[in-house]
């Protein structure tokens, strides 16, 4: 908390003049602190995951943006074409006016007034809208707040735009039809002459060129959410469920658990980890030195057959094996990344680790594509920690549903109080995913609107 804002870079330059960071195995030359204020945190995305703090993306707000400015601009080309066009009906009208003494500047006011007020009752009628549709489930992929009194401020910056926007866009339609002089009432209709069509062209070319682009960009959106789910993420999903023990049950009964579900032929086999991998973009985050250069890892502290019930391949090395589970020393294998970008060999020890990697395995992603690659180690050793997340493999062609009932029966065998809930990938992409898919829904109306 600081008295003045404005003093956040004296307060982090201050702080790393004087902190000695050796403290906290840094080096004074390469690590210092910045400050972030907090209302900046939601598009950064500190937690990765939104554990913390809500999280945005500042990229989808600006194409959303983007997608509402086209849809004002092709509401505003069709005011402007509907007002051009009526021209030949209206020029009588005012013209009779100018005749009685109304001057231009005045009926340019009252068509300009015309227009905002026009803008306005459909500004009414869109806050109308969407307080109907935020006291529904009409629209479940829309995650704000469509409280109309909880967002005055939205609500004013909308009117002051909807405004706007009336006034202009009814500049050329006042001044287009009050530029005709009296007389021309008495030669037909101008909405047939070649001005009046070429003006109706034009703008009528915009709106398609406008349209076509959200449709293109809809198809996009449309087919980057197929790649991503469809994406190869390195380990074989389909015949694995997930269910998330409590620390008593793992730590008391976990042989026992595994006994149990093995006892029905349909399971292949089960393995343990400390996370829920696939389904955040962030892990367990460490750090280091190997070959004299720094590099950072997630570490994924698992049992010694995670690897094989999880379908990943070994590329180089060996897989772990049960006497490493007992061993004080852990063993590793990193992912093809890793072992790629940092030239590893299998056997060597990491920096100031008690550590060595035995393997390395084929590439897996762990994250959504949001992210890039990521370095994993897999790590398994006697830690102590618990690893309450288990992971079941079905057998091919066995009977899933009976599967998952001998599951079920199990647990509540064990904890009959405990919500066990089992989950299949398919589950778990669905909320990695959650955002990409409201986007391309929100995109969908948007572009059918």
């Amino acid at each position: 908390m600081l008295d003045d804002p404005a003093s956040a870079a004296d307060v982090a330059d201050n702080f790393n003049r004087n902190f000695d960071f050796s403290k906290i195995g840094g080096k004074e030359d390469d690590q210092y602190i910045s400050l972030t204020p907090l209302t900046d945190i939601y598009y950064k995305n500190e937690t990765q995951d939104g554990g913390t703090f809500r999280s945005g993306n500042k990229e989808v707000a600006l194409l959303l943006f983007g997608i509402a400015l086209l849809i004002i601009i092709v509401a505003a080309i069709n005011f402007t074409n509907f007002s051009t066009a009526l021209a030949p009906m209206r020029i009588k009208s005012i013209n009779t006016q100018k005749v009685l003494g109304s001057s231009d500047a005045l009926l340019r006011r009252a068509l300009l007034a015309e227009a905002a007020i026009i803008s306005m009752i459909a500004w009414g009628m869109s806050l109308f809208i969407v307080w109907g549709l935020g006291s529904t489930d009409v629209l479940p992929f829309v995650e704000a707040n469509l409280n109309l009194q909880a967002n005055w401020p939205v609500i004013i910056l909308s009117g002051v735009i909807a405004l706007l926007t009336g006034l202009i866009v009814g500049i050329y339609p006042s001044y287009y039809i009050t530029s005709f002089p009296p007389a021309l009432v008495l030669k037909g209709s101008f909405g047939l002459s070649p001005s009046g069509k070429y003006l109706r062209t034009a703008l009528i070319g915009i709106q398609f060129v406008v349209s076509i682009v959200l449709i293109i960009g809809s198809s996009f959106v449309r087919l980057q959410n197929s790649y991503m789910r469809d994406f190869s993420l390195g380990f074989d999903k389909d015949q694995v469920a997930i269910v998330e023990l409590n620390g008593t049950l793992y730590n008391e009964h976990h042989e026992t658990y595994v006994n149990r579900l093995k006892e029905y032929p349909g399971i292949e086999d089960v393995a343990f980890a400390r996370e829920k991998v696939a389904a955040k973009d962030g892990y367990n985050t460490n750090s280091a030195n190997y070959k004299g250069k720094d590099f950072s890892y997630f570490m994924i502290i698992c049992s010694y057959n995670f690897l094989d019930v999880m379908g990943i391949p070994i590329l180089e090395g060996r897989d772990f094996s049960k006497a490493d589970e007992l061993s004080s020393e852990m063993a590793v294998v990193f992912n093809k990344s890793a072992y790629v970008n940092m030239n590893m060999q299998a056997g060597d020890l990491l920096y100031e680790q008690q550590g060595r990697m035995i393997g390395f395995s084929d590439e897996v992603k762990f994250t959504s594509l949001r992210n890039g690659e990521n370095n994993i180690a897999f790590t398994v050793g006697n830690f102590g920690y618990p690893m309450p997340v288990s992971y079941i493999r079905f057998k091919a062609g066995s009977d899933i549903r009976a599967a998952v009932d001998h599951v079920r029966s199990t647990l509540k065998d064990f904890d009959p109080s405990y919500p066990f809930n089992i989950e299949f990938y398919d589950q778990i992409f669905d909320q990695l995913y959650h955002k990409e898919e409201n986007l391309r829904s929100l995109v969908t109306i948007l572009v059918f609107w």
